[in-house]
Formats: C-alpha cells, sequence, structure tokens
C-alpha cells in the first residue's frame, strides 16, 4: 500500500502549469507603483518584518559559528540578512510568492541565496509531489533554465487553492478595490487640475445670439480669470448671463466614504491596520494609545505567524545542506522587537509574581522568559523566615502524615536563604556602582574646571594672599589642637577658590542615587522579611538614610579642602607662579590644582603625595555612598518589622579589611550594624535578618582584635 501511494499523482498532466490571473509585472506596475495605500502597507510589512534578526538556534541556544551561521549574517555579496528580509515580503505580498535561489560552489556547499520574484521563476508542479521543480525566466515568461527543487526555497503569502504549488498575493483579490481608489485620486486630481469644480455651463440670456469666436473668447476669459492660481475667487457674471453645474460635485459623491473603503479593504487584504500604514481611514481615530496598540496587534497577528513561517519554511529546505538535526531551527530573534516588548513587561510581572509567590522555580520563569537556565535554578524562591511544613487536606477517614522538619534542616535552609539575599543586595550594589561613578566623576570634572578659572583668575597677588592665609590657618589649626576645640578648627575655610553652592550637585547625584539603590534594593527586603511594602519617599527608612546625605557631603568637601591647602602651600613654599600652581610638577610628584579637585590628592603619614585618579575617586565614592544607603535603609526596614540581630556577610574580595574578614558570618545586634554600616571605603557589607542563631558573643571584640574598623 505505501509502495502504490508513492505513485500516486497528486496533480494531473493538465495541471502541471501555472497560469497567472494577472501578470506579476502588471501588479508591480498598476498597484505597488501607482497605489499609494497599497505601496503604504507593503513597506509597512517590509520594515516591520526585517526588524528581528534571523538566528540559528540549537537547543534554544544561539549557534554564533558555523557555515549557516554566516550565510545568515550575509547570504549574497550584495545584501545583508535584513535587505533580504525586505525583498523577500514585499515580492511575497506582491506576486504571493518570493523564491530563494541557492548559490553553492564546486564542493555542492550552499554559500549564497538570491531573492526572485514570480517574473522571473515559476514552479511546476510534479506527480507524486507538490512542485517537481521550478522554471527560471528570462522576464517575458521565456524560461531559461530548469532548476532542481533542492536549489529553491519558496515562500508564499497565501495558498491559491486553483494552483496549490504557488502563492497568492495580497493584490489579487483586492485589485478592484485598488482599481477604485486609484481613480477616485485620479478623478481628485482632475478636479483639482480644472479649477477644482466639475464642468460648469455659462448660460446666455434669451435672445442673444454670439458668434463662435465671442463664446471661445468667453471660455478662455472665465478659465484665465477664475482657473489656476485664481480658482476660489468670486465670479462676477454681467449681461444677464447665468452658470450651471453639469455634473456632482466631491461631496455628492460622498468621495470620503470612496476612498475610505477601498483603503480599508486593502489593508485587510495585506493584514496592516490602517494606523501602522498611516492611511487616511486609519488617521481619522488615529490616538497615542491606539496607535501603540495597533502596532502591537499588527506584530502578534501578522509579523509573528510570518516570522515562524518562514523559519520554519528555511530550517526545512536547507536542513539537508547544512545537516541540521531535529534540534536546530532557523527562527527570527523577537526579543528586541519594540512592539513587543509591553507583552515581555507583562510576562515578566507574572513570572515575578509566580517566582515570588512560590509556585514557579527561576528556570521555569527563565524558559518563559526565552533565557537559558542557571544552576541551582530548580527550586522555588520563598521568604526565608518562612520554611514550608507538609499540609495536606485529609480525607474524611484516612489519617494523613505529616511531614515534620528538624531544627537543625530549619536553621540550615534559613541560613542558605540568608547567604542568597546577601549576594543578591551585593550585586545590586555593583550594578549601580559604575553609573553612579560616571556621574561623580563629571561633577568633580566641572569642579575643578571652576576652581581652575577662579584661581587664573585670581592673579599671582591674590594666590600668594590664600597661602599666606592657609599658613595662618594652619597655625590656628595648631593653637585649636592644642586647645581640643575641634568644631572651631572645622570652621576654617578656603575662600576665593571654593564657593558653598558648588556641592549642591553634588548633593543632588547622592539623592538621586540614594532613591535609586534603595529602590532596587526594596523587593529583595520584602523577601528577606516575608512582607510586600509598597516603596515610599516618605517612608522613614528612607527618610532616615536622606537626612545623612548633608554630612558625608561635608566630609568629601573637607577632604578635597585639605588638599587643596596641601599644593597651595606647597606653591607658596616653592614660589611658583599660578600656572605651575595649576599644572603641578609631575616630576617631583606634586599634583597640580585641577588633579587635586578632579581626583584626590594628600600627603600620606610619611609626607609623600598620595594620588587618586579621577576615575578611582568616583569608583570609591560611589561604592561608598551606595553601599551606606542601602545598609542604612536595609537595618531600619528590619528594625520596623521586629529583627533585633542580623547576619553579616563582609568577606569575599581582595580588598577586605582584617575587621570585615573577622566579623563575616557572625551573627551581631541589629543595633551594632545601625552604627556600622560599611567599615572601609571599598567594604561590601551586607546584612541578612536572623531568626534562629543567638548573638555571636565576643564576634565584635574579635573583629576588633583583628583590626581596627577605620569607620567604627
Amino acid at each position: 500500500m505505501l509502495r502504490k501511494a508513492a505513485q500516486w499523482a497528486i496533480f494531473p498532466t493538465w495541471m502541471r502549469y501555472a497560469f497567472m490571473d494577472i501578470a506579476f509585472t502588471t501588479l508591480v506596475k498598476e498597484g505597488y507603483k501607482k497605489n499609494s495605500a497599497v505601496f503604504a502597507c507593503v513597506q509597512a510589512l517590509a520594515f516591520g518584518f526585517s526588524e528581528p534578526s534571523m538566528r540559528l538556534y540549537s537547543e534554544d541556544e544561539v549557534v554564533e559559528e558555523g557555515p549557516l551561521a554566516s550565510l545568515l549574517q550575509r547570504p549574497n555579496p550584495d545584501m545583508g540578512m535584513q535587505m533580504l528580509l525586505q525583498y523577500t515580503i514585499t515580492y511575497a505580498a506582491i506576486g504571493g510568492n518570493c523564491y530563494w535561489l541557492k548559490t553553492r560552489d564546486r564542493r555542492g556547499n550552499v554559500v549564497e541565496v538570491w531573492p526572485l520574484h514570480d517574473g522571473q521563476m515559476q514552479p511546476v508542479s510534479g506527480g507524486t509531489r507538490m512542485v517537481d521543480h521550478y522554471e527560471l525566466l528570462d522576464g517575458n515568461g521565456v524560461t531559461i533554465e530548469n532548476i532542481p527543487r533542492e536549489d529553491v526555497v519558496q515562500f508564499m503569502w497565501a495558498v491559491d487553492p486553483a494552483q496549490p504549488w504557488r502563492g497568492m498575493g495580497a493584490l489579487v483579490p483586492c485589485s478592484r478595490e485598488v482599481d477604485l481608489d486609484t481613480e477616485m485620486t485620479a478623478y481628485t486630481f482632475s478636479l483639482l487640475k480644472n479649477n477644482a469644480v466639475p464642468p460648469l455651463a455659462l448660460i446666455v440670456p434669451p435672445g442673444e445670439i454670439l458668434q463662435q469666436f465671442q463664446l471661445d473668447r468667453m471660455r478662455d476669459q472665465w478659465v484665465q480669470k477664475y482657473g489656476g492660481d485664481n480658482r476660489g475667487t468670486p465670479a462676477i457674471l454681467e449681461g444677464g448671463m447665468d452658470i450651471k453645474q453639469l455634473s456632482f460635485d466631491v461631496n455628492t459623491l460622498a468621495a470620503e466614504a470612496m476612498r475610505s473603503i477601498p483603503e480599508s479593504r486593502i489593508c485587510a487584504a495585506f493584514k496592516v491596520p490602517a494606523v501602522v500604514a498611516m492611511l487616511w481611514v486609519g488617521m481619522q481615530q488615529m490616538t497615542y494609545n491606539n496607535v501603540e496598540g495597533m502596532m502591537r496587534y499588527f506584530t502578534e497577528q501578522t509579523l509573528t505567524p510570518l516570522w515562524r513561517r518562514f523559519g520554519s519554511t528555511l530550517t526545512r529546505a536547507l536542513a539537508d545542506d547544512f545537516d541540521l538535526d531535529v534540534t536546530t531551527q532557523v527562527r527570527f530573534d523577537t526579543s528586541s522587537v519594540v512592539a513587543l516588548q509591553g507583552r515581555r513587561l507583562e510576562m515578566s510581572e507574572f513570572v515575578d509574581r509566580a517566582v515570588r509567590g512560590a509556585y514557579m522555580t527561576r528556570n521555569e520563569a527563565r524558559d518563559l522568559l526565552g533565557l537559558p537556565h542557571t544552576d541551582g535554578g530548580d527550586v522555588f524562591l520563598m521568604p526565608f523566615n518562612l520554611i514550608p511544613e507538609g499540609a495536606v487536606e485529609a480525607p474524611a477517614k484516612a489519617a494523613v502524615p505529616v511531614v515534620e522538619y528538624k531544627a537543625s534542616d530549619r536553621r540550615t535552609a534559613r541560613r542558605a536563604a540568608a547567604l542568597t539575599i546577601g549576594r543578591v543586595l551585593q550585586s545590586i550594589r555593583k550594578t549601580h556602582e559604575g553609573w553612579m561613578a560616571a556621574d561623580v566623576q563629571r561633577f568633580f570634572a566641572d569642579l575643578a574646571a571652576k576652581v581652575v578659572e577662579r584661581a587664573l583668575a585670581l592673579g599671582e597677588s591674590g594666590v600668594r594672599d590664600l597661602a599666606l592665609e592657609i599658613k595662618v590657618q594652619r597655625a590656628g589649626e595648631r593653637f585649636l589642637d592644642r586647645l581640643g576645640m575641634q568644631e572651631e578648627k572645622e570652621q576654617l575655610t578656603l575662600p576665593g577658590l571654593f564657593q558653598d553652592s558648588d556641592w549642591m550637585d553634588l548633593l543632588s547625584v547622592f539623592g538621586s542615587w540614594t532613591y535609586n539603590i534603595i529602590e532596587a534594593s526594596w523587593e529583595t527586603l520584602n523577601l528577606a522579611l516575608g512582607v510586600d511594602v509598597t516603596l515610599d519617599r516618605n517612608d522613614p527608612a528612607v527618610v532616615a538614610v536622606v537626612q545623612t546625605l548633608g554630612t558625608r557631603i561635608s566630609q568629601i568637601s573637607q577632604t578635597t579642602l585639605d588638599g587643596v591647602r596641601e599644593v597651595l602651600a606647597e606653591g607658596y613654599r616653592n614660589g611658583w607662579s599660578i600656572d605651575h600652581i595649576v599644572a603641578g610638577d609631575p616630576d617631583a610628584g606634586v599634583p597640580g590644582l585641577r588633579d587635586t579637585v578632579q581626583g584626590l590628592a594628600y600627603r600620606g603619614p610619611g609626607g609623600g603625595w598620595v594620588r587618586l585618579t579621577p576615575e578611582q575617586r568616583a569608583r570609591m565614592i560611589a561604592r561608598t555612598e551606595l553601599g551606606t544607603a542601602q545598609n542604612s535603609a536595609t537595618v531600619n526596614r528590619y528594625g520596623a518589622t521586629g529583627v533585633d540581630r542580623v547576619l553579616v556577610l563582609d568577606d569575599g574580595f581582595d580588598n577586605s579589611h582584617e575587621f570585615c574578614k573577622a566579623i563575616n558570618n557572625k551573627v551581631v545586634p541589629l543595633s551594632w550594624a545601625k552604627e556600622h554600616p560599611l567599615c572601609h571605603p571599598n567594604c561590601v557589607r551586607a546584612y541578612a535578618p536572623e531568626y534562629d542563631a543567638p548573638v555571636d558573643e565576643g564576634a565584635i571584640a574579635a573583629a576588633e582584635a583583628a583590626g581596627t574598623c577605620p569607620f567604627g
């Protein structure tokens, strides 16, 4: 039976050749090139269809290398894949088919593909196959060469039941609407060309007999006076003459409806919403939300099915040429399609709720988002102040065993969850660090430019006066030190080069990034505490952190002022000019004024200069501020929910302080954590709530014995 079925003729001999009702050249000339509605629909398809990249996937992983991956990047020497896709959808939408002709090297490998349309190629059906071979045409319908079916990839727009081996384009069923729309355009053009009104008749009063030359002159004068650029001006009739309209006007013909109906049907045939094609029938009811919704509808209902169908067709056509297995496919990468981002956001929100609700694992969530699995992702994420207990609804007459957890299992599970929470908080901080550092570096670059400009404006005498004032200040500082009057010492300023308003921009940077890091950490803290609290700028945990910004900015400004004092004093001792002070002495290792403000320069304990580049200083400030803000908000939230002790996560990096290494993984009181958000400028400390283990007695004393915390 199988052998007999293989010999059955699917199509009789007389059906083996296609007889097109409308030639491809006619569709292009009379439809695509002549009708603006058709052109708009085809262009919307071309630009939308070519937006995503076509990639090779093996078990959902992108294959970046190999012959087929290279072919998808550069299908032929004259065009990239995006351009080839525009050709493909344009040919298919107009004529119903697009053919990719494979070009092979001497070894038979496919090295190029070229797009052809219905005017260049046609399929020929065969007895046991849908297509036996293809005929390459010369443009006039004459066959040049027969092409084996294995050397052609055929994409069809829609199925033609009368000729199932070939596709039918959208222009064929809506050709009458295209002609009607074209005629309406031509009619409107003619009206505008001929005085913008239908033909008129000038009626001579009864009894008046005019010669032909008089009639000709009267007509020419009327056209000259009231036609062309003068159309629409009032007409004045003399001698009892009258005027009569001989045909219907545009309003009588309901031109708007006559134009809207063909446009809507053309859009329906091409499956392009009128709003997307920017046609009049769609522009009448267009709003911002309407456009966004129609773009998404067009992408999901038209482009997405086309992407899937074309990808499947290409996979099947290239499987034998590139030895593709069943797990390898050619697909469109729609992750970057703008119109689908709303759907991805909705899916992300659903996945987020599912993961936080503990009825979906992280790897299941990553599957839905099109992301690869991660190690340890096949677990349910639950608030670590909760431990799952066995709970099954009991039948009426049966005892249900209850799963019991040992206390040690409970502590182990919570400790593992606490470590995860801490690492997540540290990761969030690390992600924001580079962004904030860029803003901080820009601030100090602008501040350095202002200070240098002011220094140059002071001139030689002004700088020397500043240097003398510094010398006096230094004497005053030593005197205040002997008296123990630290507050008065901090009031000593450096007038002329700095202004109080200079630091307002830094306060804005700190305030913005403080809120950003708290916002990014908020849901993680919700998960740690097993609550669902919405972030509010007036939340006490947020307000308490913001109120401390001024103190830290004062510390940074004081450090900057001290460095500038050192540079000016160095210049005074050596008798430098203002330009010399600005430039510094690189050979001697003395920084200039700009470098001191933009980066950081000061004298170390041994009297030598300690210098940080602008990048290093910005990173250090960002790391310190983000860590302080995040940890301060963390302990404030923990305290608000009744947590009285925390687990310290404070190690794992080369720059970890000895104190940090000793206190790492120790349980300390929340009050201590509140007073010690960080230990040093590069500290990575994070806190997780502790519910089981008691406070590690002596842990803080042991850490202090290992090394004094600089920020303690």
